[in-house]
């Protein structure tokens, strides 16, 4: 403890290297807890675009399956009953039952228009019926409004897309491996008339009224059995005809989204399709998926063209592109934000705590050796004395009885100041492993002062000064259960001080003793009119071992123990002592013990 720089470094050192690896720990910490929440927010961020997929797919599935599942002959404005799922294109004969195409009058906020190319690589429409099916459509079934918004698309359509180029782009769809087959009876139709006149003329009777009142009232369910019933009715050459239609897939040509399919009908090969208007469907979609990405956007995936499968949509040839994942510092996480907050604190408290402990024994080594320079100094004075007028005595060097008297004198009064520093530093070692004092009676107040005054008049009597006590009538007749001796060390070590604080000269002031009552509490009152502390002498006051050789050879006699001594007698014993004043002259000390104190340890 003779180099405390040497300390302070050493543990300045070791408190750099502690907060330092914790520095790093809570930074290894908090860089895995924020790389797990942006994990998380990235799962986050892929299941919601997992889910926008989804809901995209369900909701093109039904646009998309409806268009799939449409029949062959549903791409003519319209087509005759009898042949719909067999020769579909054959030339229509007289007597033949039309039936209007469900297309023919289609309205749809996301399909333009649908369009067929047969095997001669002509584009049609059935929304766009030509010839005598145009004049039947404009009287019996369609606006004539309709069919120019349609004619008008097809054109559009025809001037976008190269027909050779759907053509080409369908053929790369396979056609299923088992075609369907339809079966009907086509004797009656081209075979030979079994009643002649009569059954050609009930033939065209029957097919001018289908014609003009089945087909005006638009049951087609009726009419196809009907028509059915009536070809198997008829007996003649039964043919088979064979009809494949292959899958409907989406494609981008010349940025037109289309869907595209192939049908073969026995030898002929023709290409069936829609247009779908993409900036409605775009926003249609994005609509969907708004309250799960508001952000994203769709675009089409053309040849060549390299998306995440995750993103791709499998109805339509299109990816969904969404911004990642929300940037920005992620907070940490609670339990870990907590975990971290108690070891720094935690390990904060202990570092204030090692410290605290260490400059109280760095301070307490120091106060310790400046007692023992103390203590040496006050004890090599008096042996000095002793041992030049013990020697003076025995060699009877001094004749005069009046200064032998005097040299005993003095040396009793040595002994008697070396004893009180001993009973001192005894009590207060013995008071720091007990903290209690030793025995506890019930005085009177006249009693305790009758006690100590012979004492302390003697002790001022021997600093040329002299005591003056002042009991209060209302303590007079008051009793107190302490520890007497307690009581009359700390008053004998307030009015020492006095003694040897107070002032130097021929004539002192008196030092003044006042006991009274204050309600439950005695009080004792020790005032002189020295000249006062200073802030250093008030802040060091009570302090054990404060006072350094230095300090002790520059003032009056004492090692800097007695007010220490005293406020711990004074808890001791269940009371209080405090400096009452030291402003102006002189100051004063005050001792105020319980009245009727019976918790003093016995």
């Amino acid at each position: 403890m003779n180099r405390p720089w040497f300390i302070w470094t050493a543990s300045a050192l070791c408190l750099v290297v502690g907060l330092g690896a914790l520095a790093w720990v809570s930074a290894v910490v908090a860089r895995l807890d924020r790389e797990n929440g942006e994990a998380a927010r990235q799962a986050a961020f892929e299941q919601q675009v997992r889910l926008a997929l989804w809901r995209i797919e369900s909701a093109l599935s039904p646009l998309i399956g409806r268009e799939h599942a449409r029949p062959h002959f549903q791409y003519e404005a319209f087509y005759p009953v009898e042949a719909a799922y067999t020769n579909m294109y054959a030339p229509l004969e007289y007597g033949d039952v039309l039936v209007p195409s469900p297309l023919l009058a289609f309205e749809s906020k996301r399909i333009l228009l649908h369009f067929q190319i047969d095997g001669e690589g002509a584009l049609a429409s059935p929304q766009v019926p030509a010839g005598n099916m145009l004049d039947l459509a404009q009287a019996r079934f369609e606006a004539d409004r309709s069919i120019e918004r349609a004619t008008e698309r097809l054109e559009r359509l025809r001037g976008i897309v190269p027909v050779a180029t759907m053509t080409a782009t369908a053929a790369t769809v396979p056609i299923e491996t088992e075609p369907a087959e339809a079966r009907v009876a086509t004797g009656a139709r081209r075979g030979r008339r079994r009643d002649g006149n009569d059954y050609a003329g009930r033939q065209r009777a029957n097919a001018q009224n289908r014609n003009l009142g089945k087909v005006r009232s638009g049951i087609q369910t009726q009419q196809l059995a009907d028509s059915v019933r009536a070809v198997e009715s008829r007996p003649g050459e039964v043919s088979i005809r064979r009809v494949s239609e292959g899958d409907s897939r989406a494609f981008w040509i010349e940025r037109q989204l289309l869907l595209l399919r192939r049908v073969v009908v026995g030898d002929e090969t023709v290409v069936q399709g829609c247009w779908f208007d993409w900036p409605v469907i775009e926003a249609w979609l994005l609509g969907e998926i708004a309250d799960l990405l508001p952000a994203a956007t769709l675009v089409p995936v053309l040849d060549g063209d390299r998306f995440e499968s995750s993103r791709m949509v499998a109805a339509l040839p299109i990816a969904l592109l969404a911004e990642g994942a929300p940037t920005g510092a992620i907070p940490l996480s609670r339990p870990v934000r907590d975990m971290l907050a108690v070891a720094w604190a935690g390990v904060l408290v202990a570092v204030g705590a090692v410290l605290v402990m260490i400059r109280a024994t760095v301070t307490l080594s120091e106060r310790r050796g400046a007692f023992v320079s103390a203590v040496t100094h006050e004890l090599r004075t008096p042996l000095t004395t002793f041992r030049l007028y013990t020697q003076m005595l025995d060699e009877q060097m001094i004749p005069d009885e009046a200064k032998r008297r005097d040299y005993v004198r003095t040396l009793r009064a040595e002994s008697d100041r070396l004893g009180h520093l001993v009973e001192n530093v005894l009590t207060f070692a013995r008071l720091e492993r007990t903290n209690r004092a030793d025995r506890s009676e019930t005085v009177t107040i006249d009693d305790l002062v009758d006690r100590m005054r012979q004492r302390l008049e003697h002790r001022c009597a021997q600093a040329g000064t002299m005591l003056i006590v002042d009991v209060d009538d209302h303590a007079r007749g008051s009793s107190l259960s302490t520890d007497v001796a307690a009581v009359d060390r700390i008053v004998f070590n307030l009015v020492d001080n006095a003694c040897k604080y107070a002032g130097k000269g021929e004539e002192l002031a008196p030092i003044r003793l006042c006991v009274h009552r204050d309600g439950g509490e005695v009080a004792f009152s020790v005032r002189d009119e020295g000249p006062g502390l200073g802030p250093e002498a008030r802040r060091h006051l009570f302090r054990p071992f404060s006072k350094s050789a230095r300090a002790a050879a520059h003032s009056a006699p004492g090692i800097g123990l007695g007010l220490a001594l005293s406020r711990r007698l004074a808890r001791s014993i269940g009371g209080t002592l405090r400096l009452v004043s030291s402003e102006g002259v002189g100051c004063a000390f005050e001792l105020r013990l319980n009245r009727d104190d019976q918790s003093s340890v016995k």
